[in-house]
């Protein structure tokens, strides 16, 4: 459901958006703006619902299990993407996957240190995966290591 909002923004802000975004798609911007920072407190309910949905569940259940065979049996790092009230419920998480292979970087590809190793974090290849392929922690990335895969992950989605 949609409700109307009148706001007041500097002269410029106004014809930015007119400029950059258009006339007809200022609400659907701004809505999906602010979004991320006033529906959190309903976010884990929404996951909750959705693992809930027991058909659902199964199917993805079947699509992400359907993928442990295909990875070699070793242990891979990854950085989880996927958010920790949608972790807590779901039955799989999204990943990005490291590389020990860092002669070359590709622009998906980020440069990263874990556990004082240099990897390479490949956003083209973000996938989901069930949470039985996850046997432990490997390590936490530091704060420059997370945004440079944030902004290598922006480039390569197109956000």
């Amino acid at each position: 459901m949609q409700k109307k909002l009148t706001i007041t923004v500097d002269a410029d802000v106004h014809d930015g958006l007119h400029a950059v975004i258009g006339p007809r798609r200022i609400s659907r911007f701004i809505s999906d703006l602010a979004r991320p920072h006033v529906v959190g407190k309903h976010l884990h309910a929404g996951y909750a619902a959705m693992a809930a949905d027991e058909p659902r569940e199964r199917a993805a259940a079947a699509w992400t299990e359907g993928t442990i065979g295909d990875v070699a049996a070793e242990p891979r790092p990854a950085m989880i993407l996927s958010n920790d009230d949608a972790n807590a419920v779901l039955n799989r998480l999204q990943v990005v996957p490291f590389s020990s292979s860092v002669a070359v970087r590709y622009p998906a590809e980020a440069d990263v240190s874990h556990n004082g190793r240099r990897r390479k974090a490949m956003t083209d290849k973000i996938t989901t995966v069930s949470v039985l392929r996850l046997r432990r922690r490997l390590g936490h990335l530091d704060r420059d290591d997370v945004a440079a895969v944030e902004c290598v992950m922006r480039l390569q989605l197109g956000l």
